[in-house]
């Protein structure tokens, strides 16, 4: 089940952050850095708003549905107790947005950013924290992903020119909307309809608040980066920075989305006392983690050189420092998502996961000022990478009475030095190919086979249990298929 939901989740992610890197190579040369610029600018400030309305219910949300999940008559109850609440903060901050919209954002960006409510009406109807309480990712994953096509072709067919930042917007916002409002066809399989009271509201508000300031923290990770870049240097280089980031976050969603589908799960191990199951699990997943984002980072750094000129087109020569500093993040996010996603907010350690994010916070804000103005995007890069390592060793320093910190480290050198081989061939291979989609390709594939090939030698369970997982279902299909 476990495997099944993360390949769902996994697709539905994936989807999200790739169709519109899909679109990159072509975007990037019709709207150029300033266009991506503003669109990454007022996109980060209507994240900021879905941030204050949401008060910390993203995470909460999806915890509670995983502890209730077999109660059909509670959980037809937390649902609706759980949306009425999220209807009354969002709205509060769509109308402050509309506010915001009108009587603080410039003239030229007021289009673009009245555009952009479609990120906080998606916010609205979001009720994917539901089929993620219930581990049921199947039909979410498969709506979204046709929508999420429908609006790349969109993109393709109707931005023809650097004016229109505005329709790119609204292509994105639209078709992320209209996922969201989909899932709600699916919901009388699942609950039924109850009045919630307003002191079920007031509980779910107070602890939901509880979960708010690390997501506060990091938030100010993905987002305030931008603002700052915005104001202190140009919607240019926030342009190069965001579209940087948004390869990185391709990579990571690979990684990372391990750690979402296992929550509920571990929520539900750690509630009934099943500690060594628990343990297990999570030495399994950092492992795991570890396995796919050395490679991963490496290998990002080996192609990037090869990998720019032909992807983003001119002007954009300076993100190239940008992705050589910033694939670390891939290790460090990878493992925050195990520690503190699946371990901390599991166990319910809220006050110890906000702590870790604050510090990285600050971390982040006070590296921000010191180099964004001599180093631009490189300088936020920095800051992201120090910030997310700081939080993330934090949060090893407190679970370490839940998990043997030195075993659960165990695997990393030899998923380090393998990948750092790895990236000894990709880089050489570099200098011999093309800068053009065949030689970034040629390098990719001889980098996975590398790494495969040494995870074979040194007999991986990892690979393995890869290996036996696909041909365990290439001889189901067969069965199935002689059977019929």
């Amino acid at each position: 089940m476990v495997v099944k939901n993360y390949l769902y989740n996994l697709m539905n992610q994936l989807v999200t952050i790739l169709l519109p890197i899909i679109t990159i190579p072509y975007i990037s040369r019709i709207l150029g850095p300033d266009g991506l610029g503003k669109y990454s600018l007022t996109s980060a400030y209507a994240q900021y708003f879905v941030l204050f309305g949401m008060i910390g219910l993203s995470m909460y949300c999806s915890r509670e549905v995983a502890y209730i999940k077999d109660d059909e008559n509670n959980l037809s109850k937390t649902f609706w107790e759980l949306n009425f609440l999220r209807f009354i903060t969002m709205g509060i901050s769509i109308i402050l947005y509309i506010l915001f919209c009108t009587y603080v954002i410039n003239t030229q960006s007021k289009v673009v950013s009245s555009i952009q409510i479609f990120i906080l009406l998606s916010s609205l109807f979001d009720i994917s924290w539901l089929f993620t309480g219930l581990e049921n990712f199947k039909k979410v994953s498969i709506r979204n992903t046709v929508v999420k096509v429908i609006g790349t072709c969109l993109v393709f067919t109707l931005v023809k020119n650097e004016s229109q930042v505005w329709l790119y917007a609204l292509i994105l916002g639209g078709t992320q909307f209209i996922g969201q409002v989909i899932m709600w066809f699916d919901i009388p399989s699942y609950i039924k309809f109850v009045l919630p009271k307003r002191d079920a509201l007031i509980r779910h508000l107070s602890f939901s608040i509880k979960l708010f300031i690390p997501q506060i923290a990091i938030n100010i990770y993905t987002m305030l980066d931008k603002v700052m870049l915005g104001n202190l240097v140009n919607e240019a280089e926030v342009g190069m920075y965001d579209n940087s980031q948004r390869i990185i976050k391709i990579a990571i969603t690979i990684v990372t989305t391990l750690a979402s589908v296992t929550i509920p799960k571990m929520a539900n191990l750690y509630r009934n006392g099943q500690t060594n199951e628990f343990t297990k699990n999570v030495y399994k997943s950092f492992s795991f983690v570890s396995f796919l984002a050395f490679p991963m980072a490496f290998g990002l750094i080996g192609i990037c050189r090869n990998f720019i000129p032909w992807f983003y087109g001119s002007g954009f020569e300076g993100i190239e420092p940008m992705f050589y500093f910033g694939s670390w993040l891939m290790i460090t996010l990878a493992w925050s998502s195990i520690v503190g996603n699946q371990i901390l907010i599991s166990v319910k350690r809220d006050k110890q996961f906000t702590i870790a994010v604050t510090i990285g916070a600050v971390i982040n804000i006070i590296f921000n000022f010191i180099l964004i103005k001599k180093l631009g995007g490189f300088g936020t890069t920095i800051s992201s990478v120090i910030a997310e390592f700081t939080g993330m060793f934090i949060m090893v320093y407190f679970v370490r009475d839940i998990v043997n910190v030195k075993q659960l480290f165990k695997p990393v050198p030899k998923y380090f030095i393998s990948a750092f081989i790895m990236f000894l061939v990709v880089f050489n291979i570099g200098k011999i190919v093309n800068q053009t989609i065949v030689g970034t390709l040629i390098q990719v594939t001889v980098g996975i086979l590398s790494y495969i090939s040494i995870m074979f030698i040194i007999k991986d369970e990892n690979l393995f249990y890869i290996i036996n997982f696909v041909k365990n279902k290439i001889e189901l299909k067969f069965t199935k298929k002689e059977l019929v």
